[in-house]
């Protein structure tokens, strides 16, 4: 099958739920990520912030990439070849700015990653990754999301003007989280993979702060809506609670007897402390294991605070599923 579209994308993940099979398409002119941007200082020019958030889409790219081939979202443990194999190309064109950024070296690198033991996954994920960044649909989702995230005064205005959908768009965005779940089983790391996404695509959203207007494929945003959910305002909890949720290890750093945990599942992202004295060596050997192999861990975490989009807390306890596989070191 070609892929020469958006379109095709979402026809090709289409007939995967259907049939559960997916022979590896010919990639041709897509995906691209399209920016425009108006505004008094936007004439065929890009900012040091802009190239900052452009950058930063590339090392979330390469972390995606680790995921499917290496099964962890580090991108450490890619080698020189395939870094320079990931190197996307954006071109900036005059008429306000313009920024297309060709992603084909991403999906055409993935698509080609072998994997016995999941190859149609594989090349599935390398159609359903590129729609997070570049789809219309994913975008209005992410903005709607964080209205409510900063409970924002305006929050129905702001949604009801980015987050409309038609019945296509609707159907599209079920299919993607019907596909992002079928693929989540086969690659955990993929969990953590979502919100690290919309994290870059809020870098980016910050880096638009001083143009007029934006557009961001396809889906339009004025100033005064970027400054909205773009502002960073740290907020704490009303009360500490429990949550309950099966999280991906993003990182983990350890100081004397306290590790420092990343955790993030589809939806949310935590930062949260881990007092070792209070589980078993044994244990924290089953929760070192699975951060190693990007398994999903069952979390209870007592959140204390909330700041800017981020909980934190403390782990009170933790499930670690007999999965998992063994991984080489990633490079320092």
């Amino acid at each position: 099958m070609r892929i020469s579209s958006e379109e095709d994308a979402w026809r090709y993940l289409e007939r995967y739920l259907e049939t559960g099979d997916a022979t590896r398409p010919l990639f041709e002119n897509w995906p691209t990520m399209s920016i425009i941007i108006r505004g008094e200082d936007y004439l065929g020019s890009i900012t040091a912030s802009q190239m900052d958030a452009f950058l930063e889409f590339q090392k979330t790219l390469n972390r995606a990439y680790a995921a499917i081939s290496r099964g962890h979202f580090d991108g450490r443990y890619l080698s020189d070849e395939e870094e320079e194999e990931l190197v996307l190309r954006t071109e900036v064109r005059e008429g306000s700015s313009i920024f297309e950024t060709d992603l084909s070296p991403f999906v055409k690198a993935l698509s080609m990653v072998v994997s016995t033991a999941s190859p149609t996954e594989v090349i599935v994920a390398a159609v359903l990754i590129p729609l997070v960044l570049t789809s219309p649909i994913v975008v209005k989702s992410f903005f709607e999301g964080r209205a409510r995230e900063l409970e924002l005064k305006n929050q129905r205005a702001l949604i009801d003007a980015l987050a409309s959908r038609n019945a296509e768009e609707t159907e599209q965005g079920k299919t993607y989280q019907k596909v992002l779940r079928k693929l989540s089983r086969k690659f955990p790391a993929l969990e953590g993979m979502v919100p690290q996404l919309r994290r870059a695509q809020l870098t980016l959203l910050t880096s638009l702060q001083d143009a007029d207007t934006a557009q961001i494929n396809g889906v339009t945003i004025s100033r005064d809506e970027i400054l909205d959910l773009s502002q960073r305002r740290p907020k704490k909890s009303r009360r500490p609670h429990d949550l309950r949720e099966e999280m991906v290890i993003t990182s983990m750093q350890k100081k004397e007897n306290i590790y420092s945990l990343g955790l993030a599942s589809e939806h949310k992202a935590v930062i949260a402390k881990l007092y070792a004295d209070q589980f078993s060596a044994f244990k924290i050997g089953r929760l070192i294991h699975a951060f190693q192999h990007s398994t999903a861990v069952n979390f209870v975490v007592r959140i204390t605070r909330t700041d800017q989009s981020t909980l934190k807390g403390v782990v009170h306890d933790f499930t670690v599923p007999q999965r998992g596989r063994q991984l080489t070191r990633p490079k320092e």
